[in-house]
């Protein structure tokens, strides 16, 4: 029976950060059916970055998805920023998680760990809450080299993309 709360579907507000350098401007949508693409019914969520690379999402708390950030500049170097991924929930949407995903999607079973050992990242980093900007900045080493390696892969995942796309659109996505 009803408890006589709203006939609205339920909702999950997520606070995330776009992390490449924080990314402003971003647009940030929930990706329904994991194409990397904006469709008309993942629009409807869809929200830019603020100056500080932070986004507030409203999402249907009944549909799997991941986070797709589109798009923005990189405060750190003034670059624009092609796609990054992220899985549901993540706090983070960076390089990291954007390799993450592609490896969860690759059948890898706990990206979490494999990305450590890539990375040479803190047994137990969860990179869907690993702010490495913050890290780097805190000044720590492993933390300046957790910045560096993300930038790496940046890079490498923005050519390995451009070089597979079929369609000449640049970008990562989780078909690389």
């Amino acid at each position: 029976g009803s408890t006589g709360g709203s006939a609205v579907a339920s909702r999950l507000s997520l606070a995330s950060r776009i992390v490449d350098g924080y990314v402003a401007d971003a647009e940030v949508f929930p990706d329904f059916d994991f194409d990397g693409l904006m469709d008309a019914d993942e629009a409807a969520f869809a929200v830019r970055s603020d100056s500080a690379g932070n986004v507030t999402l409203d999402l249907p708390a009944d549909r799997a998805y991941q986070l797709v950030s589109k798009g923005g500049t990189d405060l750190n170097t003034g670059n624009e920023i092609e796609t990054l991924i992220a899985a549901p929930g993540s706090a983070v949407v960076s390089p990291f998680t954007s390799m993450a995903a592609s490896l969860a999607n690759s059948g890898v079973s706990d990206p979490n760990a494999k990305m450590a050992e890539l990375f040479g990242l803190d047994s137990g980093t969860d990179v869907s809450t690993f702010d490495f900007v913050s890290e780097a900045v805190s000044g720590t080493p492993d933390g300046k080299a957790a910045f560096a390696k993300a930038q790496q892969l940046f890079s490498t995942l923005n050519v390995i993309s451009t070089l597979t796309s079929p369609d000449g659109q640049d970008g990562f996505s989780d078909t690389v």
